[in-house]
This record gives structure tokens, C-alpha cells and sequence, in this order.
């Protein structure tokens, strides 16, 4: 396993990520390395996909916003935009989280390396075992606890948001959109899952 970590940490081909995301996954399954307690229901992922959420008209609103310039989601729905709507409302239907827009990037980053049920349960696993859902919850409480730093927020900022968050003892609530969308929109979406492994 050690070479495995080692291997990814040099760079995982594009054509075999969506793959080594599983398997690293099935690792983790395997010797029950569940960082959260908060489990999702348990129900299949066609069966979600029949149901209606309340949040059906955000989800198609903040798809045109989710990675606009790529190939993959530029076509108003398109392929790619149908694929990530039905991940997204399905996801929608099992926490207090339920959807907010960026869960698009989270899941629009997983779906050109693997097939869209794969996808939804990647993001469940993201989610629901690795405890990213506390970060997405209403209040931010996990996200603001992680920006209490002015230094920490300042290695990541340059200019005027440097100035405006010294001496502040969180970061505002805008920030956590403001750093994914300097991620994704900055940045090509190539370079993300590099970035990410």
C-alpha cells in the first residue's frame, strides 16, 4: 500500500483515475477507515433517481455554472449536464445537506472518470465516510473553524482578501464559495483531480 501512496503521490494518469479512486475507496472500505458517523439511507440509486426533491429547479439553475467552458458540460443540457443533474438530485435526497452548488464541482470533477452511479456513490463516500458533509452543513461551522486563522486564509489569497480578512477571526461566509471558484474557474479542469490526488 505504501508503494500505491507513493506511485499516486507522482501522478496518476488520467486514464486510470477513475479507477484508482475506487480502489483507494475499497481500501478504505475494507479496513473500516470511516472517519464520520453520519450515514446516508440506504436506498438505491435508481430508486432515488424516480423521487422528486424541492431543490429539482436550483439543481438545473447552478448547472450551467459548473464548469461552463469544458466540453464535457458546456452543452445546455447536454449529456454531461443530464448526468451530473440525476447524481446531484439523487444526493439531495439523503442528508440535511441536501444540495448546495458546490456539490456540482465535487461531483463534476468525478464524472468524467467514471460512470455516473459510480459517481453518485464516490460522492456519497466523500461525503457521508469522509465527513465532507459537515462542510457543506447551513451554519459552516467545520468550514469557519478551519479559517480562523488569518495567516492560513493568507497563504491562499492574494491582495485585497489578504487585507480584508486580517484580523478577522473567521472567514466570512462567502469564502468557502469563493475558494472553490477560484479552483474551478481558474484553473482547467485537468488540473483539479492532479491536484486533488
Amino acid at each position: 500500500m505504501e508503494k500505491m501512496h507513493l506511485a499516486v503521490g507522482q501522478g496518476v494518469p488520467r486514464h486510470y483515475r477513475g479507477e484508482i479512486w475506487k480502489f483507494l475507496v475499497e481500501q478504505c472500505h475494507l479496513k473500516h477507515l470511516f472517519l464520520s458517523k453520519q450515514q446516508p439511507k440506504d436506498m438505491p440509486y435508481k430508486e432515488l433517481l424516480k423521487q422528486l426533491t424541492s431543490q429539482q429547479h436550483t439543481i438545473l439553475i447552478d448547472l450551467g455554472r459548473t464548469f461552463p467552458t469544458h466540453q464535457y458540460y458546456s452543452a445546455q443540457l447536454g449529456a454531461g449536464q443530464l448526468l451530473l443533474y440525476n447524481i446531484l438530485k439523487a444526493y439531495s435526497l439523503l442528508d440535511e445537506v441536501g444540495y448546495c452548488q458546490d456539490l456540482s464541482f465535487v461531483a463534476g470533477i468525478l464524472l468524467p472518470h467514471m460512470g455516473e452511479e459510480e459517481v453518485f456513490n464516490m460522492l456519497k463516500f466523500l461525503m457521508f465516510d469522509m465527513g465532507l458533509w459537515k462542510q457543506y452543513r447551513t451554519d459552516m461551522i467545520i468550514f469557519r473553524s478551519r479559517c480562523t486563522s488569518s495567516q492560513a486564509c493568507s497563504m491562499i489569497t492574494t491582495g485585497t482578501y489578504t487585507t480584508t480578512w486580517r484580523g478577522m477571526r473567521s472567514a466570512p461566509a462567502s469564502a468557502m464559495p469563493w475558494f472553490l471558484t477560484v479552483l474551478a474557474l481558474q484553473f482547467p479542469l485537468g488540473f483539479i483531480p492532479e491536484s486533488l490526488i
